[in-house]
């Protein structure tokens, strides 16, 4: 197998240089795809786990980098994130990554997908077809699809998002063999942008995007991408480029046009997407008759507005009576396993500094913190109970209203109930 002899480096990102035309399979590649989209799960499989893991340079997020067997082709596996418009760290660098900012640039994107809900995985698909790079889509869990009665026509999906589609069982096996032949082959050219801004945002982000490659800032064919995102965040977690010194001018001037123009420079881009993706989901998706599942009679209920915070409170009033009430009698066994051990140690040792640091300072020192640990052993078990029964993150759907009273997220009571054994957690 013939590979090709040069990658994209960064010398060309800064450059504005066109993506290096090949006839040879990639040999640098990237995976992205939403939370829980079986990306890892893919990841793995194409590397047989054999695969490096470290950190991203001046950052603490986690880089694993692979080869797939039998090649000589290395995948990234990216940070799993909802979005390319950077919010945390792990948005940042998937960002960056396919931007080229950490060499090597990707010479391809695999972007997963959920099949079973394609409308929020194919908005983080939509953005990465926008960089002007090769981009095939893996169609995963096409079993969990099928079970929910959801029918993706996967040759009318490849129509209309003008990528290759590859289904498969990733955690199976399944569709594995097609991926790697289709790694084996040249790429696929960069796809057509699909979807439209709002008339007036297009041209401002066609004028920012020419401005970034004249002044070299940015390469030509993620120049647009990188200019609605400037456009679209020029607040709070802007592109570092947002405060160039030729382009902070023309953008100020930009967003004011937009605001006489009444469009939302931050919402528009977003309503668009989704727009574009619904009647691509409409089209290419038939939804039969959904079978109802003992989850979704136990969901029913957790999670119903009124049962859902009985349920809730029953379950930490079980929780709150072990902890304080059961937790009490292994808490006895230990204090008068301290009593025993401290008589014992007094009738054998003479009075004096020695023996008070034995008894007062080891013994009770030490007791003082061990009988705390039936209570916090209690309170643990109980939350990896929750946790791993599911119902943790129904709690967190439950209590979202109510905590959001007070500016928190749902997923706060967590914390919350830990601090009844620590407080710095619920600090």
């Amino acid at each position: 197998m013939k590979i090709q002899e040069r990658t994209a480096t960064p010398d060309d990102v800064m450059d504005g240089a066109e993506p290096v035309q090949t006839t040879a399979p990639v040999r640098y590649l990237a995976l992205a795809g939403n939370p829980n989209c079986g990306k890892t799960t893919l990841f793995n499989a194409l590397t047989g786990l054999r695969h490096r893991v470290g950190n991203y340079a001046g950052v603490t997020v986690e880089r694993r980098e692979g080869r797939v067997v039998g090649t000589e082709q290395s995948v990234l596996d990216l940070p799993g994130t909802y979005s390319l418009a950077a919010r945390s760290p792990d948005e940042v660098i998937s960002r960056d990554v396919l931007l080229g900012r950490f060499p090597p640039a990707p010479e391809m994107v695999l972007v997963v997908v959920d099949a079973s809900n394609l409308e929020r995985n194919l908005y983080l698909a939509s953005q990465v077809m926008d960089l002007g790079l090769p981009v095939a889509l893996c169609l995963n869990m096409v079993d969990v699809a099928e079970r929910v009665g959801l029918t993706v026509d996967v040759a009318l999906l490849q129509r209309e998002l003008g990528v290759p589609v590859l289904p498969m069982v990733a955690r199976k096996g399944q569709g594995l063999s097609e991926l790697k032949a289709f790694l084996r082959t040249p790429p696929p050219a960069a796809p057509a942008r699909q979807w439209e801004l709002p008339e007036p945002m297009g041209r401002e982000t066609q004028a920012l995007a020419d401005l970034l490659i004249r002044e070299k800032l940015c390469p030509t064919p993620s120049a647009w991408f990188v200019a609605l995102g400037i456009l679209s965040h020029a607040g709070a977690n802007a592109d570092s480029l947002a405060d160039h010194a030729a382009v902070r001018p023309a953008l100020d001037a930009a967003l004011r046009r937009l605001e006489a123009a009444d469009i939302d420079p931050h919402s528009a881009p977003v309503e668009e997407r989704y727009a574009w993706i619904q009647q691509v989901v409409d089209r290419a998706t038939h939804q039969g008759e959904i079978p109802v599942t003992w989850t979704d009679r136990v969901d029913a209920v957790a999670t119903h507005k009124v049962l859902g915070f009985v349920v809730f409170f029953a379950l930490m009033a079980l929780m709150f009576q072990a902890i304080f009430t059961w937790a009490q009698i292994p808490m006895g066994w230990v204090e008068q396993g301290q009593t025993t051990l401290s008589d014992w140690v007094s009738g054998r040792l003479p009075e004096g500094e020695f023996r008070s640091l034995i008894i007062d300072g080891v013994i009770a020192g030490v007791g003082g913190v061990v009988i705390f640990m039936p209570q916090i052993m209690f309170l643990f078990f109980f939350l990896g109970l929750l946790e791993d029964t599911g119902y943790m993150a129904r709690a967190a759907f439950v209590m979202d209203r109510l905590m959001s009273k007070v500016g928190l997220h749902g997923k706060s009571f967590i914390p919350l109930l830990s601090s009844f054994a620590c407080a710095i957690p619920g600090i």
